[in-house]
């Protein structure tokens, strides 16, 4: 689960405050504050590293262009409906992060034969 936009806000705008009242200095405020927001970026990419596709609108179909009742695999995503988000490679380079690995083991899971 990630933190919607006005979380983030809401966080950020409770933890300024309190650095900012505890340090008696707004510039050690906004600097804790930044520290903090980093953190939790970084978590929040690390537990949840896809973003949904927006050709297909994480369909993973496209429509063709003169016919279009037609669908066909979504070219940017490659038909998964999903992308990494941004700076995870930068971040975290090609290792898999803890979504990645959660889906992986999710996909064998899936395909397993029923007994």
């Amino acid at each position: 689960m990630t933190i919607t936009v006005m979380g983030w806000v809401f966080l950020l705008i409770i933890v300024f405050a309190a650095s900012a009242g505890r340090a008696h200095d707004a510039g050690t405020g906004a600097v804790i504050t930044v520290a903090i927001g980093f953190l939790v970026w970084m978590i929040s990419v690390w537990l949840t590293p896809f973003r949904r596709c927006r050709t297909c609108n994480g369909t993973g179909r496209s429509n063709g262009l003169l016919s279009t009742w037609a669908t066909r695999q979504c070219p940017r995503c490659g038909g998964s409906g999903r992308h990494r988000r941004y700076f995870v490679t930068t971040v975290f380079g090609d290792k898999m992060t803890c979504g990645e690995a959660r889906a992986k083991k999710a996909r064998t899971r899936r395909n397993r034969p029923r007994l």
